[in-house]
């Protein structure tokens, strides 16, 4: 590609932004594969230019959150660098105040060859190799089917591959919020939820609003949640999936609102059950007491270049499996850690994760 700038998607990766430019071939036609090897060996540089209100700088903290960078980058922000990565998996969050201005900035992120990086790092690692024909992908945390396997090309890409935005704030911030369910013996459920806050603080408070299928279920404030009367979400082949909204709203005693969190969620028990029997020991789940036979497949990416995906392929080939009567999707290890909308497709589907 030379040294000339082309328009780039993010997320995206080089591969799918130089075939928009027609700067290579389909890699998937042919013998393409063998021809676009060189890609690995290359540093790949993205920049983008913004610009950046001045009410913006009256926050306490702006920071550049990059949910996903594949895979080794340094990442500069008007010409100074800000954070480095060498972790495809891992969401990064840096401080970026001191590095901002006024009007016009510009971002830049330089991904090294990762093939670089594998020959430069624990070179005394030498494992047997059954999928990767160059080797020694293990050192480098990044996508393993990308380096070749059974039943896909290599492709060892880099790119922006999940979201990157700037986001400001001041005083504290909602993070997330974790909900613990209590299945009681008369069939109530309690639901605990927790807020997760970047800043320790106390007297914080939670209002919630429980709903299913746009009827309001419950609504109150504090830590726990009853639920009366429970529909329960059964695998796929056992029962209905009904899944409540919850919405949660994290506030302070004088009415100041921290953050906003809004989540499906299933009403369920899951249980993995180990124990003596004739054969030696049991090993099968039972949900909301009842054992389930596990029926189900290796869930490998649904593309070779990730960061392409949408919902609709995801519902694409999980709705196949739940048609085939699955109930369980196995997340395979030489892909990626899953996005959102797989797990919320899973649930509305009826297939457990393993």
């Amino acid at each position: 590609a030379g040294r000339a700038w082309l328009p780039a998607s993010v997320p995206g990766c080089v591969h799918a932004d130089l075939q928009r430019a027609n700067r290579i071939p389909d890699p998937f036609y042919a013998g393409n594969e063998t021809s676009l090897q060189w890609i690995e060996e290359r540093e790949w540089e993205y920049r983008a230019r913004f610009e950046l209100p001045a009410a913006w700088l009256t926050e306490e903290n702006i920071e550049l959150v990059a949910e996903g960078l594949d895979t080794v980058a340094t990442v500069t922000l008007n010409g100074r660098e800000i954070g480095r990565g060498d972790n495809m998996f891992v969401r990064h969050r840096w401080p970026v105040k001191a590095a901002l201005r006024p009007g016009a900035n510009e971002l830049r992120v330089r991904f090294a060859s990762a093939m670089d990086y594998i020959r430069a790092t624990r070179r005394g690692h030498q494992p047997r190799e059954y999928n990767d024909p160059v080797g020694r992908s293990q050192v480098i945390r990044k996508e393993p089917c990308q380096f070749g396997w059974d039943w896909g090309p290599r492709f060892v890409t880099a790119g922006i591959w999940r979201d990157l935005r700037i986001e400001g704030w001041s005083d504290n911030r909602l993070e997330g919020v974790r909900v613990a369910q209590r299945h009681l013996a008369d069939g109530r459920v309690r639901l605990r939820i927790t807020p997760e806050l970047a800043r320790r603080e106390r007297g914080v408070q939670c209002r919630w609003r429980l709903s299913l299928n746009g009827v309001p279920v419950t609504e109150g404030s504090g830590g726990e949640i009853p639920v009366a009367h429970p529909q329960l979400w059964w695998p796929n082949g056992h029962g209905a999936q009904p899944l409540y909204l919850l919405e949660v709203e994290v506030g302070r005693a004088d009415g100041t609102v921290i953050g906003r969190w809004v989540q499906r969620i299933g009403l369920r028990t899951i249980a993995l059950d180990r124990r003596p029997d004739a054969a030696g020991e049991t090993f099968r789940f039972v949900v909301n007491g009842r054992p389930v036979f596990a029926k189900g497949a290796n869930w490998i990416p649904a593309h070779s270049f990730v960061a392409a995906l949408k919902r609709a392929d995801y519902a694409r080939d999980l709705r196949a499996a739940a048609h085939a009567h699955m109930n369980m999707i196995r997340v395979w290890g030489g892909g990626i850690y899953e996005s959102e909308d797989f797990y919320d497709l899973c649930d509305e589907l009826g297939l457990m994760v393993w």
